[in-house]
Protein backbone atom coordinates (compact mmCIF):
# COMPACT_ATOMS: atom_id res chain seq x y z
CA UNK A 1 0.00 0.00 0.00
CA UNK A 2 1.33 3.31 -0.99
CA UNK A 3 1.81 5.62 1.95
CA UNK A 4 -0.05 8.92 1.77
CA UNK A 5 1.94 12.07 1.99
CA UNK A 6 0.81 14.92 4.18
CA UNK A 7 1.90 18.40 3.36
CA UNK A 8 1.83 21.34 5.76
CA UNK A 9 -0.62 23.99 4.60
CA UNK A 10 0.87 26.96 2.91
CA UNK A 11 0.99 30.31 4.79
CA UNK A 12 -1.75 31.77 2.62
CA UNK A 13 -4.03 28.86 3.34
CA UNK A 14 -3.40 29.13 7.07
CA UNK A 15 -4.25 32.81 6.97
CA UNK A 16 -7.55 32.15 5.21
CA UNK A 17 -8.46 29.52 7.83
CA UNK A 18 -7.55 31.82 10.72
CA UNK A 19 -9.66 34.54 9.14
CA UNK A 20 -12.76 32.32 9.02
CA UNK A 21 -12.20 31.13 12.56
CA UNK A 22 -11.92 34.77 13.76
CA UNK A 23 -15.17 35.65 11.99
CA UNK A 24 -16.98 32.90 13.85
CA UNK A 25 -15.82 34.10 17.29
CA UNK A 26 -17.71 36.65 19.44
CA UNK A 27 -15.58 39.80 19.78
CA UNK A 28 -14.56 40.70 23.37
CA UNK A 29 -14.44 44.42 24.25
CA UNK A 30 -11.01 45.58 25.22
CA UNK A 31 -10.33 47.11 28.67
CA UNK A 32 -13.73 46.15 30.17
CA UNK A 33 -13.88 44.00 33.30
CA UNK A 34 -16.27 41.14 33.62
CA UNK A 35 -19.63 42.04 35.16
CA UNK A 36 -19.73 41.45 38.97
CA UNK A 37 -22.82 40.09 40.67
CA UNK A 38 -24.88 42.65 42.68
CA UNK A 39 -25.28 42.55 46.48
CA UNK A 40 -27.77 40.06 47.70
CA UNK A 41 -30.54 41.16 50.06
CA UNK A 42 -28.89 39.30 52.95
CA UNK A 43 -25.58 41.09 52.40
CA UNK A 44 -27.31 44.48 52.24
CA UNK A 45 -29.18 43.81 55.48
CA UNK A 46 -25.95 42.78 57.20
CA UNK A 47 -24.26 46.04 56.16
CA UNK A 48 -27.22 48.10 57.42
CA UNK A 49 -27.18 46.22 60.73
CA UNK A 50 -23.46 46.91 61.19
CA UNK A 51 -23.97 50.63 60.49
CA UNK A 52 -26.84 50.74 62.99
CA UNK A 53 -24.71 49.09 65.69
CA UNK A 54 -21.83 51.53 65.09
CA UNK A 55 -24.22 54.49 65.23
CA UNK A 56 -25.71 53.23 68.50
CA UNK A 57 -22.22 53.02 69.97
CA UNK A 58 -20.98 56.38 68.68
CA UNK A 59 -23.99 58.69 69.13
CA UNK A 60 -24.01 58.63 72.96
CA UNK A 61 -20.30 59.37 73.00
CA UNK A 62 -20.80 62.26 70.57
CA UNK A 63 -23.68 63.58 72.69
CA UNK A 64 -21.52 63.46 75.82
CA UNK A 65 -18.69 65.24 74.02
CA UNK A 66 -21.08 67.98 72.84
CA UNK A 67 -22.51 68.38 76.35
CA UNK A 68 -19.00 68.67 77.79
CA UNK A 69 -18.09 71.32 75.19
CA UNK A 70 -21.27 73.29 76.02
CA UNK A 71 -20.49 73.13 79.74
CA UNK A 72 -16.96 74.39 79.13
CA UNK A 73 -18.18 77.30 76.98
CA UNK A 74 -20.86 78.20 79.56
CA UNK A 75 -18.34 78.00 82.39
CA UNK A 76 -16.11 80.44 80.51
CA UNK A 77 -19.07 82.83 80.10
CA UNK A 78 -19.91 82.62 83.81
CA UNK A 79 -16.28 83.21 84.70
CA UNK A 80 -16.09 86.37 82.58
CA UNK A 81 -19.41 87.68 83.91
CA UNK A 82 -18.29 87.04 87.48
CA UNK A 83 -15.09 88.98 86.83
CA UNK A 84 -17.15 91.84 85.35
CA UNK A 85 -19.35 91.78 88.45
CA UNK A 86 -16.28 92.01 90.72
CA UNK A 87 -14.93 94.89 88.61
CA UNK A 88 -18.28 96.68 88.86
CA UNK A 89 -18.23 96.32 92.66
CA UNK A 90 -14.67 97.67 92.80
CA UNK A 91 -15.56 100.62 90.59
CA UNK A 92 -18.83 101.66 92.21
CA UNK A 93 -18.39 100.11 95.70
CA UNK A 94 -21.84 98.58 95.19
CA UNK A 95 -23.55 95.88 93.17
CA UNK A 96 -25.99 96.36 90.30
CA UNK A 97 -29.73 96.02 90.75
CA UNK A 98 -31.27 92.89 89.30
CA UNK A 99 -33.58 95.27 87.37
CA UNK A 100 -33.22 99.03 87.02
CA UNK A 101 -36.63 100.38 85.96
CA UNK A 102 -35.50 103.98 85.90
CA UNK A 103 -32.77 103.36 83.34
CA UNK A 104 -34.50 100.34 81.81
CA UNK A 105 -31.53 98.07 82.38
CA UNK A 106 -31.17 94.46 83.44
CA UNK A 107 -28.32 93.45 85.73
CA UNK A 108 -26.22 92.23 82.81
CA UNK A 109 -26.74 95.52 80.94
CA UNK A 110 -25.18 97.33 83.88
CA UNK A 111 -22.00 95.26 83.39
CA UNK A 112 -21.54 96.29 79.76
CA UNK A 113 -18.82 98.90 80.49
CA UNK A 114 -16.66 96.01 81.65
CA UNK A 115 -16.88 93.80 78.60
CA UNK A 116 -17.05 94.36 74.87
CA UNK A 117 -20.61 94.48 73.59
CA UNK A 118 -22.25 95.38 70.30
CA UNK A 119 -25.16 97.20 71.97
CA UNK A 120 -27.91 96.98 74.55
CA UNK A 121 -28.58 93.25 74.47
CA UNK A 122 -32.04 93.62 75.98
CA UNK A 123 -33.32 95.72 73.08
CA UNK A 124 -32.05 93.46 70.31
CA UNK A 125 -32.24 89.78 71.32
CA UNK A 126 -31.04 88.60 67.89
CA UNK A 127 -27.67 90.33 68.35
CA UNK A 128 -26.90 89.35 71.90
CA UNK A 129 -23.30 89.11 72.91
CA UNK A 130 -22.13 85.51 73.02
CA UNK A 131 -20.99 86.11 76.58
CA UNK A 132 -24.66 86.11 77.61
CA UNK A 133 -25.63 82.96 75.72
CA UNK A 134 -25.15 79.51 77.19
CA UNK A 135 -24.92 77.00 74.29
CA UNK A 136 -27.16 74.58 76.20
CA UNK A 137 -29.93 77.12 76.86
CA UNK A 138 -32.96 76.63 74.59
CA UNK A 139 -35.37 79.33 75.79
CA UNK A 140 -35.99 82.90 74.68
CA UNK A 141 -33.77 85.87 75.46
CA UNK A 142 -34.09 89.58 76.11
CA UNK A 143 -36.67 92.18 77.09
CA UNK A 144 -39.47 93.13 74.71
CA UNK A 145 -41.07 96.12 76.44
CA UNK A 146 -40.45 98.45 79.40
CA UNK A 147 -42.88 100.43 81.55
CA UNK A 148 -42.50 102.28 84.89
CA UNK A 149 -43.46 99.20 86.93
CA UNK A 150 -43.19 96.14 84.69
CA UNK A 151 -41.33 94.78 81.68
CA UNK A 152 -41.80 91.99 79.16
CA UNK A 153 -39.12 89.39 79.72
CA UNK A 154 -38.45 86.67 77.15
CA UNK A 155 -35.82 84.88 79.23
CA UNK A 156 -32.07 84.53 79.39
CA UNK A 157 -29.19 82.13 79.91
CA UNK A 158 -28.00 83.55 83.23
CA UNK A 159 -29.59 84.72 86.46
CA UNK A 160 -28.50 87.03 89.27
CA UNK A 161 -28.54 86.39 93.02
CA UNK A 162 -30.69 89.37 93.87
CA UNK A 163 -32.44 88.12 97.02
CA UNK A 164 -30.41 85.36 98.67
CA UNK A 165 -32.40 82.88 100.73
CA UNK A 166 -35.35 85.26 100.85
CA UNK A 167 -36.07 83.69 97.48
CA UNK A 168 -37.41 80.52 99.12
CA UNK A 169 -40.75 82.03 98.10
CA UNK A 170 -41.53 83.27 94.61
CA UNK A 171 -39.82 86.65 94.65
CA UNK A 172 -38.59 88.57 91.63
CA UNK A 173 -38.76 92.13 92.97
CA UNK A 174 -37.79 93.52 96.36
CA UNK A 175 -40.36 95.05 98.68
CA UNK A 176 -38.16 97.53 100.51
CA UNK A 177 -34.64 98.94 100.83
CA UNK A 178 -31.29 97.21 100.81
CA UNK A 179 -32.03 95.54 104.14
CA UNK A 180 -34.98 93.72 102.58
CA UNK A 181 -32.73 91.41 100.59
CA UNK A 182 -30.03 88.99 101.60
CA UNK A 183 -28.63 88.87 98.07
CA UNK A 184 -26.96 91.49 95.87
CA UNK A 185 -29.94 93.70 95.15
CA UNK A 186 -33.46 93.63 93.79
CA UNK A 187 -35.22 96.17 91.60
CA UNK A 188 -34.64 99.90 91.42
CA UNK A 189 -37.57 102.16 90.67
CA UNK A 190 -40.19 99.53 91.39
CA UNK A 191 -40.05 100.54 95.07
CA UNK A 192 -37.64 102.92 96.85
CA UNK A 193 -34.35 101.09 97.14
CA UNK A 194 -30.61 101.58 97.51
CA UNK A 195 -27.86 99.49 95.90
CA UNK A 196 -26.16 96.80 97.95
CA UNK A 197 -22.77 98.17 98.95
CA UNK A 198 -19.64 96.06 98.68
CA UNK A 199 -18.84 96.20 102.39
CA UNK A 200 -22.03 94.28 103.18
CA UNK A 201 -20.76 91.21 101.31
CA UNK A 202 -18.85 89.59 104.16
CA UNK A 203 -17.27 86.70 102.23
CA UNK A 204 -17.13 87.47 98.46
CA UNK A 205 -15.33 84.19 97.74
CA UNK A 206 -18.29 82.25 99.13
CA UNK A 207 -21.11 84.50 97.94
CA UNK A 208 -23.11 83.40 94.88
CA UNK A 209 -23.25 86.22 92.34
CA UNK A 210 -24.74 84.74 89.18
CA UNK A 211 -25.15 81.50 87.30
CA UNK A 212 -27.18 79.38 84.93
CA UNK A 213 -30.74 80.67 84.94
CA UNK A 214 -33.55 78.74 86.57
CA UNK A 215 -36.93 78.16 84.93
CA UNK A 216 -39.77 80.50 85.84
CA UNK A 217 -43.24 79.06 86.56
CA UNK A 218 -44.82 80.97 83.68
CA UNK A 219 -45.72 80.28 80.08
CA UNK A 220 -44.46 76.99 78.70
CA UNK A 221 -41.90 76.55 81.49
CA UNK A 222 -38.85 77.15 79.29
CA UNK A 223 -38.16 80.77 80.31
CA UNK A 224 -34.89 81.29 82.14
CA UNK A 225 -35.32 83.76 85.02
CA UNK A 226 -33.23 86.94 85.33
CA UNK A 227 -32.70 86.15 89.04
CA UNK A 228 -31.66 82.98 90.82
CA UNK A 229 -34.29 81.88 93.33
CA UNK A 230 -34.33 78.90 95.63
CA UNK A 231 -38.03 78.45 94.91
CA UNK A 232 -37.40 78.02 91.19
CA UNK A 233 -34.41 75.77 91.84
CA UNK A 234 -36.46 73.47 94.05
CA UNK A 235 -39.41 73.41 91.68
CA UNK A 236 -37.70 72.66 88.41
CA UNK A 237 -34.34 73.12 86.74
CA UNK A 238 -33.24 73.33 83.15
CA UNK A 239 -31.78 70.14 81.70
CA UNK A 240 -28.31 71.60 81.24
CA UNK A 241 -24.80 70.44 82.07
CA UNK A 242 -25.80 66.94 83.20
CA UNK A 243 -27.89 68.17 86.11
CA UNK A 244 -25.49 70.91 87.15
CA UNK A 245 -25.17 74.70 87.00
CA UNK A 246 -22.18 76.95 86.44
CA UNK A 247 -22.14 79.44 89.32
CA UNK A 248 -20.01 82.61 89.43
CA UNK A 249 -19.04 83.97 92.84
CA UNK A 250 -18.45 87.57 93.87
CA UNK A 251 -14.67 87.19 93.87
CA UNK A 252 -14.73 86.09 90.20
CA UNK A 253 -14.23 82.32 90.48
CA UNK A 254 -16.69 79.74 89.09
CA UNK A 255 -17.89 76.38 90.36
CA UNK A 256 -20.05 73.77 88.64
CA UNK A 257 -22.57 72.63 91.24
CA UNK A 258 -25.21 69.96 91.09
CA UNK A 259 -28.62 71.62 91.13
CA UNK A 260 -29.78 69.68 94.19
CA UNK A 261 -26.80 70.88 96.17
CA UNK A 262 -27.23 74.46 94.95
CA UNK A 263 -30.60 74.81 96.69
CA UNK A 264 -30.11 72.24 99.46
CA UNK A 265 -31.39 73.38 102.90
CA UNK A 266 -28.05 72.87 104.65
CA UNK A 267 -25.90 75.28 106.61
CA UNK A 268 -22.98 75.19 104.16
CA UNK A 269 -25.11 75.52 101.02
CA UNK A 270 -27.61 78.14 102.16
CA UNK A 271 -25.12 80.61 103.61
CA UNK A 272 -23.47 80.92 100.19
CA UNK A 273 -26.62 82.72 99.03
CA UNK A 274 -26.52 85.47 101.66
CA UNK A 275 -24.45 88.63 101.98
CA UNK A 276 -24.08 88.14 105.77
CA UNK A 277 -22.83 84.57 105.19
CA UNK A 278 -25.52 83.12 107.45
CA UNK A 279 -27.85 80.30 106.31
CA UNK A 280 -31.11 81.82 107.65
CA UNK A 281 -32.68 78.38 107.79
Amino acid sequence: MEARRFHAPSPARRNRRDMFVGLNQTPQPLGKAKARPAFTLIELLVVIAIIAVLAALLLPALARAKAAANTTACRSNARQLAICLAMYADEYTAYPFSVDFKRQLMWYDQLTPFYENTGRVNTNPTNQNKLLLCPAYKGGSGVTVWSPNYFGYRGGSYGYNGFGTKSVGYIYFNTGGADSTLGLGGASGFVPSEPMTSDKILVPSDMIGLGDSMLMPFGDGSTGSFVLTIADGQRNVAARHNGGSNIGFCDGHVETLQNKRLVAPTYEDRRRWNNDHEPHL
